[in-house]
């Protein structure tokens, strides 16, 4: 059965759900293990700054199920978050694949090279790892 996928613009109703979606990511999908997970008041700031010129909340049946954004940057960031139990269902695919089609195919995804699922997710949209990243503490 086709699940019913639809969205939102983000808005002040769905900064709880997305601060739990930030405060529950795997260690292995941190783009930075050294970044301390942001207070409320922070997460709230950050919204309200609108650095996204596109960011919507993604919902399967009437429940959220994780976002989506492309950000202000030129080539523009694009990502798609999903909560693990809407992962592998196509709905990832569906997404990206309207996200691209706004930014006319051009685009760049941070993810962490620990994550062999994006990793290999990525790469099945046709995008091309262009650098990694090193830290010296």
């Amino acid at each position: 059965m086709k699940k019913i996928v639809s969205s939102h613009d983000v808005g002040l109703d769905d900064m709880e759900f997305l601060y739990d979606m930030l405060a529950s990511r795997p260690e292995c999908v941190k783009i930075s293990s050294k970044a301390p997970m942001p207070t409320w008041d922070e997460h709230l700031t950050f919204w309200a700054d609108r650095p996204y010129r596109y960011a919507r909340v993604i919902k399967v049946g009437d429940k959220p199920a994780g976002y989506c954004y492309i950000s202000r940057n030129d080539p523009p960031e694009i990502a798609v978050h999903l909560i693990p139990e809407h992962q592998r269902h196509g709905i990832g695919t569906r997404v990206f694949k309207v996200l691209l089609d706004m930014t006319e195919g051009k685009g760049v995804a941070n993810i962490s090279q620990r994550n062999e699922m994006a990793r290999n997710f990525l790469k099945s949209l046709g995008f091309n790892q262009i650098q990694e990243t090193y830290s010296h503490e």
